[in-house]
């Protein structure tokens, strides 16, 4: 009976709905501006991720840093509300080529071990602008237009993957 009386006391309630609060408001934070979970839809980074595969976007990731060469990234388009996930190949100021589907940048052949599947097409080369990066999927057997974003401005990167 004791116990039963100690439950609906008032002082334990308060500290109950006071934790239950602080754990609501923390998982809102969280998920809403620190780790956003994502589920993978479409190969275009295949094999690296494919559809079904889930992770979280570490938001926090380029608030001090700025993406390199070989990052993955989510980029969001403010014309969709899609989310996508790409590979970051050349920075500001880099000329990209891809010639019989090797990447060039700078005109040096960049070995891409993340990529496995051959591809035979061509672009460019195109000089990224400032305050963009050049992105693409990790599948490049796929149509280009399947997995090639090009030029991306840095404002629109939002995280990388947390795992």
């Amino acid at each position: 009976m004791k116990r039963l009386k100690a439950f609906f006391t008032p002082t334990i309630n308060r500290r109950v709905l006071l934790r239950a609060g602080i754990l609501a408001i923390s998982a809102f934070i969280l998920f809403r501006y620190v780790a956003l979970p994502f589920y993978i839809v479409g190969d275009s980074m295949a094999p690296t991720y494919r559809t079904g595969n889930a992770t979280l976007v570490w938001r926090l990731r380029y608030l001090f840093t700025e993406p390199s060469p070989g990052d993955i990234v989510f980029i969001s388009l403010s014309e969709e509300k899609e989310v996508h996930i790409k590979r970051v190949v050349a920075l500001s100021g880099d000329e990209v080529e891809f010639r019989n589907g090797e990447l060039y940048v700078n005109g040096e052949k960049i070995h891409e071990p993340y990529s496995t599947k051959p591809s035979y097409w061509n672009h460019g080369p195109v000089v990224v602008e400032d305050g963009h990066v050049f992105v693409v999927g990790d599948n490049r057997s796929m149509p280009r237009r399947e997995h090639e974003f090009g030029s991306v401005e840095k404002t629109r990167i939002i995280g990388s993957p947390l795992w």
